[in-house]
């Protein structure tokens, strides 16, 4: 693999009074062309796509992994992954995770269908990997319990958006707002207008604004704004990349716009947030 960071940690004897164990984790970036990992380990995998576009093999069935899909593998499984054919390059985020329970929920919930989930709110589940990479980066030394907490919350983030079909399929004045925030998210990048979420949303310009300052307190245009730049904060913690191509990731073509908005919003520069590692 061209670019991989992998931390490892292994649990002591008093962590497993918690329901899940991080035993490693790491980001890496596979590239079009390359072999596809297939090893085996006694552990479950999470990854979610960061950028560019993966292929996920697992029960011979071959699955697409774009940009704010979470993979679950079970790696005890014949499994592969790697770069699409039709992507340059696919950057991910991953842990692998042992616990109480997980091969049956994953038989229950995963296994014979799909292991990608698009999720509803990628930048929720970025800022939880990352949050067990620092850990597991800094030994710290509430690692055991804060990492069985972010494990829990992302196998519930996952799972409730396995449900959404079903959820969808009921009336709800919040959905024609969750429809447009879900294809936001999905194409951060693209140069939206008020037009194009308005017809997302079936809704009138106007009712499009008055739901989401019901909803979010927010304008459409700001909500979207705030979302760009949480999706720009994992990207800044690759020093391979600059910070305008940070900015065209996440849909501003003019990097000075962007770190002022970067900065208006968590009170750093990208380059300061850069330096100090995200904290």
């Amino acid at each position: 693999m061209s670019n991989t960071t992998i931390w490892f940690h292994t649990p002591g004897p008093v962590e497993d009074v918690f329901p899940y164990q991080v035993v490693a984790g790491g980001e890496g970036v596979a590239e079009r062309g390359e072999p596809p990992v297939s090893r085996r380990f006694h552990q479950h995998v999470l990854i979610l796509t960061v950028e560019g576009t993966g292929l996920v093999r697992q029960a011979q069935r071959r699955r697409r992994a774009d940009p704010g899909a979470m993979v679950w593998l079970d790696t005890k499984r014949g499994y592969a992954h790697g770069c699409h054919v039709s992507s340059e390059f696919w950057r991910y985020l991953w842990i692998g995770v042992q616990g109480f329970g997980l091969d049956r929920l994953f038989e229950q919930a995963v296994a014979g269908t799909n292991p990608v989930t698009g999720l509803s709110d990628p930048a929720a589940a970025a800022r939880r990997l990352e949050t067990v990479h620092w850990a597991m980066r800094d030994r710290d030394p509430h690692l055991a319990a804060a990492n069985s907490a972010a494990v829990g919350a992302l196998l519930a983030q996952i799972l409730a958006d396995r449900r959404r079909p079903l959820i969808e399929a009921e009336p709800d004045s919040r959905l024609p707002l969750e429809r447009v925030m879900r294809q936001l998210r999905r194409a951060i990048r693209r140069p939206w207008r008020i037009a194009d979420m308005a017809e997302i949303a079936a809704l009138s310009p106007s009712q499009l604004h008055r739901v989401f300052r019901d909803e979010t307190g927010l304008s459409p245009m700001v909500w979207l704004r705030r979302e760009r730049i949480n999706a720009a904060k994992p990207l800044l913690l690759d020093r391979s990349l600059t910070v305008r191509k940070v900015a065209e990731s996440v849909g501003y073509p003019d990097p000075f716009h962007f770190s002022r908005d970067f900065k208006k919003l968590t009170g750093r520069a990208p380059i300061e947030f850069r330096a100090a590692g995200g904290a």
